[in-house]
């Protein structure tokens, strides 16, 4: 164990969390962490987790109450704070593997007669937990006392609490003395850690489902069977594992389509607690076998939305996983209990997001109308209603049939049967899609808004660059009055001739200035206007809100790519101006002042408003319609290649160029400064008229063609070159590498064994996709979970919550007042 004067990084990073939550108390002369003070910060890093996923509404998650027994077990000498040594034993608890067990052993020796109040290293490889020995009689006592002190009046009054001094097999996990322990008294029988970690993964589970069934079943006088009702079943099992399985799952024993067991609300069998019990305890297998499904089935059937059936289920289990794995068999009725849970979670969800929606349109927010839903949902209250627990249920039958359950697909059947799904560590899919930790601790949104604008900075410049020179001859055949140029190819080649190339780049820089905000304005105000409108269940927007929200972007981008648009355009024509008529572009802004800038303003927006409403829903029906891209829709691709991506800017370019080259000629027309003896154009409709009548209608297409070839590839290249800075230049790394080092979810790292997986929509389950994931993968999570410990204390102290709950489920209730029941008892004269 490290000395508490160790100066490792570790020993650093712990002391600055310690002396952030503790106080310096006068009288003692040192800092002391209280009782409060450490609930809350093993509490604390749930800010951080709820940006990432639903954990905020994660209802089956460990009260934070109950870390107060942890408080309990790690205060050496019961001194009623934790002193700075405490703490770093309770850190180095934490690095064991089997810090649960090691925390929980800890609880209990303080009440054990022959505790001799050494400190324990549980990291010593030569420490064996079959050494690690209690007094029997005071283990039961101790239970006694959590009993008592908790005070479940429900348990009490209906017998639920565990007498383990009547439990029969108890007996055989009897023991005496260790040999390694010889100052303990012989005439004593003794329990080792490793039993009672034996006896909470196997016997409790049982033994509190048989006393449960056993004190609140009644006989059913047509049967003679003893049965439960649907609220009693739903309690023995949240009695038993609501710390482990998702609240979502007790829900979905409402209404079920299972059509082989005949058990109504009012009369549940035994059979069918205990069939819920086995596939409760064998989620963790259900998972793996759907996932070695998934890798199976994908070549035929790729993507999350591979429908599964009862007789795939079962043909996958007899043919494919028995042979490399010895399992045993799942009942008929327990496979459609399965499908039952799932197909009414299933149910059950669409009807929450149909309301959720609906108190949306109301005019609620997306979290108000998800809080006022679970509001009603009365989860918490739900084990504390004695009369809605004892009274009888509607006659509906408990496994009804529903025709949601043809529908089943593998995503269905992860959100269930995932341990991880609603856990309370961030999904590594999630991470690596919103890798940003937006706390107040931190200014990492700020860093990706820069990223963003920067990257797109960078790809505006460069596609302006690339097709700049055509930019220049299209503003030069606009310009031109009498017939200076063919055409523009015959443009072209005049301006090399006269001018040379650098004249092909005449007003370059007014134009990479001004990409910049351009390019961000554009992309944020459409990317804004069609999530506002973009119906939050179905993923889907309308055609004629994606026209709105292209308008948007176009009229938003005209207050800065006026002023720049018209020093370009004045720049680029100077070529067929004398050289003592020449300006430079300080000498352009000088002249024009802040309200020449805007001169021609109305013209601009006449010719981006409808370039966008048209560009926008274009390039996103291109993506959909002929690439097959659609994040929302599991059935279509959720990521384009870079070359498919240039294709869909520059065909959508093409129609919103050409289409709006008439404003452009207009705009191009008020914006020069006229020659003298040539019409000088008063305003839009002037200038309309004007060309109209002295030129004809063609000029209003003047430069329309060199406008297509600069506006379709620069849309093309510029996103072409955002994609590939973005694949050079990742901020976010796996997931990782970002500021906070956040652990992946062990659920992840599990599936990548089998294959790497793509990022999924928040509130959707993994399905592991791809080639073999990297051999490195467990070194990096292992070294993120070293390096950013503080963000493991409040997972770790939910696992350790839940060992306790396994002990006895009144650990529940643990809370302050419970705590100094213990208290004094430990500070009691006979202790």
């Amino acid at each position: 164990m490290e000395l508490p004067s160790s100066s490792s990084e570790h020993k650093k990073q712990q002391l600055e969390i310690f002396r952030k939550y503790a106080r310096y108390d006068e009288e003692k002369h040192q800092l002391v962490l209280e009782y409060d003070s450490f609930i809350k910060l093993l509490s604390s890093s749930t800010k951080l987790y709820s940006k990432f996923t639903d954990h905020e509404h994660n209802y089956n998650r460990v009260s934070p109450e109950t870390f107060g027994v942890i408080f309990l077990a790690v205060d050496e000498n019961n001194k009623g704070y934790l002193s700075v040594s405490d703490w770093f034993y309770f850190n180095n608890l934490l690095k064991n593997k089997n810090y649960q067990y090691a925390v929980l052993y800890e609880f209990l020796r303080k009440f054990d007669s022959h505790n001799n109040g050494k400190a324990i290293n549980f990291n010593d490889k030569f420490v064996s937990f079959d050494d690690l020995v209690l007094s029997l009689p005071d283990l039961q006592g101790t239970i006694a006392k959590v009993q008592d002190y908790t005070d479940n009046a429900f348990f009490k009054k209906n017998g639920l609490n565990l007498n383990w001094g009547d439990l029969s097999w108890l007996k055989f996990y009897a023991q005496g003395p260790p040999r390694t322990q010889k100052n303990l008294p012989t005439d004593e029988q003794y329990i080792s850690l490793n039993s009672i970690a034996s006896i909470l993964q196997t016997d409790l589970p049982n033994e509190r489902i048989q006393n449960g069934f056993s004190h609140l079943s009644t006989e059913n006088p047509l049967t003679g069977k003893l049965e439960l009702s649907k609220n009693q079943l739903v309690y023995l099992l949240k009695n038993t594992y609501s710390h482990k399985i998702s609240n979502q799952v007790f829900d979905s024993l409402n209404l079920t389509n299972a059509k082989l067991i005949k058990s109504t609300n009012n009369s549940i069998s035994y059979t069918v607690l205990k069939d819920l019990q086995y596939l409760f305890e064998h989620f963790d297998l259900i998972n793996q076998i759907l996932l070695k499904f998934y890798h199976v089935s994908k070549e035929s059937s790729p993507g999350a939305n591979l429908v599964i059936t009862k007789e795939d289920f079962v043909n996958f289990i007899d043919y494919e996983y028995h042979k490399v794995n010895n399992i045993t068999s799942f009942s008929p009725s327990q496979i459609n209990l399965l499908f039952s849970i799932v197909a009414n979670y299933k149910t059950n969800t669409l009807e929450t997001q149909k309301k959720v929606q609906q108190l949306m349109d109301e005019g609620m927010t997306q979290k108000q109308a998800v809080d006022t839903c679970k509001r009603e949902e009365q989860y918490d209250n739900f084990m504390r209603h004695y009369d809605e627990l004892a009274g009888d249920d509607s006659t509906t039958y408990l496994l009804e049939k529903n025709e949601v359950s043809k529908t089943l697909n593998i995503q269905d059947f992860l959100r269930i049967t995932n341990p991880n799904y609603l856990n309370d560590i961030i999904h590594e899919a999630e991470v690596t899609r919103l890798p940003q930790v937006n706390s107040n601790w931190y200014f990492y949104p700020v860093f990706d808004s820069i990223y963003n604008f920067t990257l797109g900075s960078v790809a505006g410049a460069i596609g302006a660059t690339i097709v700049y020179p055509i930019d220049l001859v299209k503003t030069r055949m606009q310009a031109q009055r009498v017939l200076i140029y063919k055409n523009s190819l015959d443009c072209a080649v005049k301006v090399l001739r006269s001018e040379g190339l650098r004249g092909l780049y005449s007003g370059l820089g007014p134009q990479l200035i001004g990409v910049a905000p351009e390019k961000a304005i554009k992309l944020t105000v459409n990317d804004l206007a069609r999530s506002y409108f973009t119906n939050k269940i179905s993923k889907k927007i309308t055609w004629y809100y994606e026209v709105v929200s292209g308008a948007c972007a176009g009229a938003c981008q005209v207050i800065f790519t006026n002023p720049l648009e018209i020093v370009k355009i004045r720049l680029q024509v100077q070529g067929n101006y004398d050289v003592s008529e020449r300006m430079s572009a300080m000498g352009i802004i000088r002249k024009l002042g802040i309200t020449g800038l805007y001169k021609g303003v109305g013209a601009c927006l006449l010719r981006d408003v409808p370039f966008s409403a048209i560009y926008f829903p274009t390039y996103a029906h291109i993506k959909k319609d002929i690439f097959n891209y659609d994040p929302s829709d599991k059935k279509r691709r959720h990521k384009l290649k870079t070359w498919e991506l240039l294709v869909s800017g520059g065909l959508a370019g093409m129609p919103a160029a050409f289409l709006t080259t008439p404003c452009d000629v207009i705009k191009t027309r008020l914006q020069i400064d006229p020659k003298k003896g040539e019409t000088h154009y008063n305003g839009i409709f002037h200038a309309f008229k004007t060309i109209l009548r002295e030129e004809s209608a063609r000029s209003f297409f003047k430069g329309g063609g060199a406008r297509v070839l600069r506006s379709s590839p620069q849309f093309g290249f510029t996103l072409a070159a955002y994609e590939i800075f973005q694949t050079l230049f990742p901020l976010h790394g796996d997931g990782l590498n970002n500021i906070e080092k956040t652990p992946k979810s062990p659920a992840t790292l599990a599936t990548q064994t089998l294959g790497g997986q793509s990022p999924v929509p928040s509130g959707q389950t993994v399905v592991p996709t791809g080639p073999p994931a990297d051999t490195k993968s467990s070194k990096i999570l292992n070294d993120s979970m070293k390096n950013r410990f503080f963000l493991n204390y409040y997972f770790k102290s939910c696992e350790i919550s839940k060992t306790f709950i396994d002990l006895d489920p009144n650990f529940k209730d643990f809370n302050a007042d419970v705590y100094q029941k213990f208290y004094k008892d430990l500070k009691s004269p006979k202790n």
